[in-house]
């Protein structure tokens, strides 16, 4: 009888560790939800957007140094275009330019990873944080790619 009960144990042992990575991997890899990050970006009003910053990017930055954007047409034009954007899933994107989007407002800031791919459009990596962030959407914008271009050069002027 004692055989049976340690040889019980020892499957509990091994199979309770392998259950719980296996929950942990389908959790992390079929698109979990991150509601608060999401809620702020998609559906917090936008004029409720008190600004966004665009830095610049590691290598094919659309920016030299950072801007920060208070126009309440042009805040509402890039976040139209990221409301419209659409679920995407990029196939090997040449980068003509990249920069990272923080949108703030009262209730916190959101971070988009905005990379301007030839051919593809401008591909929206929606991130948990800024640089590092977790992506829990990634789009794909034919408009903003344009939007952040003519505000960015409008501001250098």
């Amino acid at each position: 009888m004692r055989y049976n009960h340690v040889s019980w144990l020892r499957v509990l042992a091994i199979a309770i560790p392998i259950a719980l990575l296996l929950v942990a991997f389908v959790w992390i890899f079929s698109g979990r939800y991150i509601s608060s990050e999401s809620t702020r970006l998609y559906e917090d009003p936008i004029s409720g957007i008190q600004s966004i910053r665009i830095s610049p990017a590691r290598y094919f930055s659309l920016v030299d140094h950072e801007f920060i954007v208070t126009n309440m047409a042009a805040i509402t034009d890039t976040m139209m275009a990221i409301r419209s954007a659409r679920p995407y899933s990029p196939n090997h994107p040449m980068t003509h330019w990249e920069c990272f989007l923080v949108i703030s407002n009262a209730s916190g800031n959101s971070y988009v990873d905005v990379n301007n791919a030839y051919g593809q459009g401008a591909i929206l990596y929606c991130t948990t944080s800024l640089n590092g962030g977790l992506i829990y959407d990634t789009l794909r914008s034919d408009t903003i790619g344009d939007i952040l271009e003519t505000v960015t050069m409008q501001k250098a002027q």
